[in-house]
């Protein structure tokens, strides 16, 4: 099987907050069977400001097909991802885990060097 992880879209997107206009880039980064001609997986990532103008790069909705999970897929993304911060001079990437999927993704993201650093949780009403 031959596959690749190519840079699908980019775009930049105006977010209006109540202290000013913040220009943030974002990527969708795909990974391609080109054998087969079908998507393996996909991941989001963005640059985003702190609201003490802290730039850092965000991971979101890292999906890789369910017959082809843990087989590297995942953490090519993410390695594509990390590479891509780095070219824009970033310095720190956060993502967030939801507890229903944690397991191999959390296995795969302190692999790669992330550390859990806040827990967030949840009261729906």
């Amino acid at each position: 099987m031959k596959s690749k992880v190519i840079s699908e879209s980019v775009m930049e997107i105006f977010e209006v907050s109540k202290e000013a206009t913040v220009l943030t880039c974002a990527l969708v980064i795909v990974a391609f069977d080109e054998t087969t001609n079908s998507v393996l997986g996909m991941s989001n990532c963005s640059v985003r400001n702190s609201d003490k103008g802290y730039r850092f790069g965000y991971i979101s909705n890292l999906i890789v097909k369910e017959e082809k999970r843990r087989t590297g897929i995942g953490e090519e993304i993410i390695r594509h991802i990390i590479e891509y911060f780095k070219t824009r001079h970033i310095h720190s990437i956060r993502l967030a885990l939801n507890s229903n999927v944690e397991g191999a993704a959390k296995i795969l993201f302190t692999k790669l060097g992330f550390e859990e650093i806040l827990r967030i949780y949840e009261l729906k009403i």
